[in-house]
């Protein structure tokens, strides 16, 4: 084995041996930038090639040569990745979107390739952009819906804002070959909305919708597009109605209500039931009373017998009983003197 085949050979092994942890990241839409990391610890060969793919198999950065390679990166992520220089070298291989959006929500696949492409290292990273949500009342003289992008985008770049941009389409703002396009708005937001001056040098493309109602609520989506270049972004507006709190207010105090009857009527029921128990123990008692008195009245009843009875024997033994020996006509007087 060649000593370069030798080095190829392990360079692979150590790259395919490194643990690397499937990161998630996490960022808020509205973000200036968000890096996706991928590190590792060995040098890379000079002809190695750096590829960035996201889930749906589309090229988001290509690194070879010792260069960039923007031609072969999907129109949708142009102009809005970056590498850090001498990557080849052990360290970083990581990938900084800028102006992340909701819609860049993704796996994305950082892949290590040899001179005969085949796979040195892959390495996947879940990225996952917060919606943008703004919330404003009724009867505001404005609100913003936020957009930032790229400086310096084609002068032919068109840019439109749309209402419910995955259903109806109805059509907010337009902005092509540099005025607006007022006559193609929806008419519900006619002379309603304004954009920045320069917007396409600025990058800034924020949308100002003045004078929001209820109806407004819902989600707007921008898009950019020409030939080259391809951004999008939504936004989700909710417009509180001016009646909202106090109705909310209501219901609180309807619940609160509700649940002050419940606790009456529960404590009215538990008195009742006191009550009731402490009248069947009053009965009690006094049946337990009326129990004992007829039992003392039995047993005074049964005391009277046992003494008449004990008396009667008792008589019977007595020597002036007539029953020793006395006549009839001679123990007469003696039962009247008893």
């Amino acid at each position: 084995m060649l000593p370069s085949q030798f080095l190829l050979l392990s360079v692979q092994l150590m790259l395919w041996f490194v643990v690397l942890s499937v990161y998630q990241v996490e960022v808020d839409s509205g973000a200036e930038s968000v890096q996706l990391p991928c590190k590792t610890i060995v040098h890379l060969p000079e002809y190695a090639k750096v590829m960035w793919r996201d889930e749906d198999d589309d090229v988001v950065h290509v690194y070879q040569n010792g260069s960039d390679q923007p031609e072969e990166q999907d129109r949708y992520y142009r102009d809005r990745t970056e590498m850090k220089r001498k990557l080849l070298e052990p360290g970083d291989l990581s990938l900084t979107l800028k102006y992340p959006r909701d819609t860049d929500s993704n796996t994305y696949t950082c892949t290590v390739y040899n001179r005969e492409e085949d796979i040195l290292m892959k390495k996947d990273v879940k990225l996952w952009v917060k919606d943008c949500q703004v919330e404003v009342e009724e009867g505001e003289e404005s609100v913003q819906l936020p957009f930032r992008t790229t400086p310096d985008l084609p002068e032919d770049a068109g840019v439109g804002w749309v209402y419910d941009p995955f259903k109806t389409c109805r059509i907010v703002h337009l902005y092509e070959n540099r005025p607006d396009q007022p006559e193609k708005q929806d008419q519900d937001y006619k002379d309603r909305t304004e954009m920045k001056k320069d917007l396409l040098k600025t990058g800034d493309l924020s949308l100002t919708l003045k004078y929001p109602k209820e109806t407004d609520t819902g989600t707007y989506g921008c898009r950019v597009y020409n030939k080259d270049v391809w951004r999008e972004k939504t936004v989700k507006l909710k417009v509180k109605g001016q009646y909202e709190d106090t109705e909310q207010r209501s219901v609180c105090l309807s619940v609160i209500g509700c649940l002050s009857v419940v606790g009456c009527l529960s404590l009215v029921g538990c008195l009742s039931l006191v009550g009731c128990l402490s009248l069947i123990g009053c009965l009690s008692l006094i049946g337990c009373l009326s129990l004992v008195g007829c039992l003392s009245l039995v047993g005074c009843l049964s005391l009277v017998g046992c003494l008449s009875l004990i008396g009667c024997l008792s008589l019977s033994n007595c020597p002036l009983s007539p029953l020793q020996g006395t006549s009839g006509t001679e123990a007469a007087p003696l039962i009247r003197l008893l």
